[in-house]
């Protein structure tokens, strides 16, 4: 019977997994903005809380904006994090690392964009009107 690896999380199993989580990141940050964007302001209009005001903005706005700050947040300091980590990673696969890190960063400015995107409708269209 053969022996079975010490560890077998440290195999290139788990670099390609570091590496598919790194590129992934900002989308997933995405993602998870609209879902909560989305679900804040079905909740917060099915149950009437567009009367009050928060910082000048009705609290789904004011929902939609606060989750846009911490998404856009996320995606800067996770793209930071995961540069910094990939480039010390081995020094002999550097032209690899950086396809990584330009399709990281493009993949980051595109979730940031759409995150923007998403957020800045809370300051230009109502976000309980009802469409008939």
């Amino acid at each position: 019977m053969p022996k079975r690896a010490a560890h077998p999380g440290k195999t290139g199993g788990s670099k390609l997994t570091v590496t598919l989580l790194s590129i992934c990141f900002a989308a997933i940050v995405w993602a998870a903005h609209l879902t909560l964007v989305y679900g804040t302001v079905t909740v917060t209009c099915a149950h009437g809380f567009t009367g009050d005001v928060v910082a000048g903005l009705n609290i789904p706005a004011f929902a939609v904006v606060v989750l846009t700050i911490v998404a856009l947040a996320a995606i800067g300091a996770g793209s930071y994090l995961l540069n910094a980590e990939a480039n010390g990673r081995n020094a002999d696969a550097r032209e690899e690392r950086q396809f990584e890190n330009r399709v990281t960063q493009w993949l980051s400015m595109l979730a940031a964009f759409g995150v923007f995107w998403a957020g800045a409708a809370a300051f230009f269209v109502s976000p309980c009107l009802e469409l008939r």
